[in-house]
């Protein structure tokens, strides 16, 4: 430890004019560094107790964090063995679910081309039935002409004719 500076000479005092011995001031000195090492031995002494006190705690806090560690791998490697296995489950499920649906799709297009085959017929049908109605309303035209001609040709005979 570097030497300090002794502060600036302080005003004296009438207590520094009093004798003092060498050998008082030695037997104080030698009183205070005895002092001092009991002191120093006493609070090295102490502070290794605690300082072994506190790696043993650090000893038994590290095991149980270790411990722990363990126990929650444990944990979450069962928990990840469970979700792959119910992964692997949904993914069965979904793969039946969608064969299902493709089949259903394949069934639904199915009839829908039967139901154009049957609405094909039908126009075609329909096209015949439009074509033969054709015929027979010239042909009621046609009759109903005829009718209205007799039947002016009866009016104009009946004027014609003297009433009896």
């Amino acid at each position: 430890m570097p030497h300090k500076k002794l502060p600036a000479a302080k005003k004296r005092s009438p207590h520094d004019d009093l004798p003092s011995s060498v050998g008082l001031v030695k037997a104080v000195r030698d009183e205070l560094r005895a002092e001092i090492r009991t002191a120093s031995t006493e609070v090295k002494t102490e502070l290794k107790g605690e300082m072994g006190s506190l790696r043993s705690e650090l000893g038994v806090v590290d095991t149980s964090l270790k411990a722990e560690i363990g126990a929650l791998r444990g944990e979450l490697g069962a928990v990840d063995t469970s979700l792959k296995a119910e992964m692997g489950s949904l993914k069965g499920e979904l793969g039946k679910v969608q064969t299902e649906l493709k089949t259903e799709i394949g069934s639904v297009k199915s009839e829908l081309y039967g139901l154009r085959g049957s609405i094909h017929r039908v126009e075609v049908l329909m096209e015949e039935q439009r074509n033969e109605d054709r015929i027979v309303m010239d042909g009621l035209k046609t009759l109903f002409d005829r009718q209205s001609r007799i039947e002016e040709d009866f009016k104009a005979l009946a004027r014609s004719r003297p009433t009896l």
